[in-house]
């Protein structure tokens, strides 16, 4: 009767360890596998603005959010929600205009060929133009959002007249003034023919004063100098005019002749004449001749 017991007993030793190495080599096989490889299959809508959303559709996303990354042309979109078989995604407010390639990761691979998306032109902004006045050809800076990367797809007219553009990303141009007569103008601004929502009102100046000659060159303290010249201004008290750090008394004042008196005290020898003429910012401009 014992060795039976005995048999019994060592069947089930034996099945006990059957049973244990059967698992566990079925564990490694399991840690050994590689993770599913990730695909996509489309997005909807294929176009859209800046910061609207959009679905990315596919298989094995990361119901993870971190471990997915979804990229515009190199820049990231905010992930809203991910499962394995969708991302709900908001475009990036910074993304370029137009056509966009979209490449999406799981846990830094990327997964299947990019996804072409139209993003489309938004209604740009202006919010600041620098500075406020400035001559005729005088380089600006505006700032906004928006804006074209390409020149020729930005319109920026001063009074209507168009301004040429020296460079431009989506939130800055540098623009050039047209020529204009001084006083105030309205800036306005289209993007692929869509008007920017609101426009500024730009001073232009006077153009900076030019000395072209002056007669007598050489005279004792109140001679009567005759300075001829460009852009000067016919309101007398608007013209400073400078023999070295002397001030000169202005008889006379048109916008090309200002007729002025040699101030005494000046030392003799040669000196530098300036003509400085008033300007809404104050007297900026200033001409030297010596």
């Amino acid at each position: 009767m014992r060795r039976p017991q005995i048999l019994s007993s060592g069947l089930e030793y034996a099945l006990i360890a059957i049973l244990t190495i059967t698992f566990t080599i079925t564990s490694c096989d399991e840690e050994n596998k590689e993770p599913p490889t990730s695909s996509v299959s489309g997005i909807s809508p294929l176009s859209g603005l800046p910061g609207s959303t959009a679905t990315i559709s596919g298989n094995n996303f990361s119901a993870s959010s971190t471990e997915n990354e979804i990229l515009f042309n190199g820049k990231s979109a905010t992930l809203i929600k991910a499962t394995a078989l969708q991302l709900d995604i908001k475009i990036p407010e910074n993304v370029d205009i137009g056509p966009v390639t979209v490449i999406v990761k799981v846990k830094g691979k990327t997964a299947g060929n990019p996804l072409i998306y139209t993003v489309e032109q938004p209604t740009p902004d202006l919010s600041a133009i620098t500075p406020s006045s400035a001559p005729s050809l005088s380089i600006v800076t505006i700032t906004g959002k928006y804006f074209d990367t390409n020149p020729t797809e930005n319109e920026v007219t001063f009074n209507g007249k168009s301004a040429t553009i020296k460079e431009v990303n989506s939130t800055e141009m540098k623009v050039e003034v047209p020529q204009l007569p001084p006083g105030e103008v309205s800036v306005a601004l289209k993007v692929k023919s869509k008007a920017a929502s609101k426009q500024f009102i730009f001073t232009v100046e006077k153009p900076l004063p030019r000395i072209e000659a002056f007669a007598p060159t050489s005279g004792s303290p109140y001679t009567l100098i005759k300075i001829t010249g460009k852009h000067f201004s016919a309101v007398m008290a608007d013209n400073v005019v400078l023999f070295g750090d002397k001030f000169a008394v202005v008889k006379k004042a048109t916008e090309t002749l200002l007729e002025v008196l040699v101030p005494p005290d000046l030392t003799p020898g040669t000196v530098s004449v300036v003509v400085k003429v008033k300007t809404r910012a104050g007297f900026r401009a200033a001409i030297l001749r010596r």
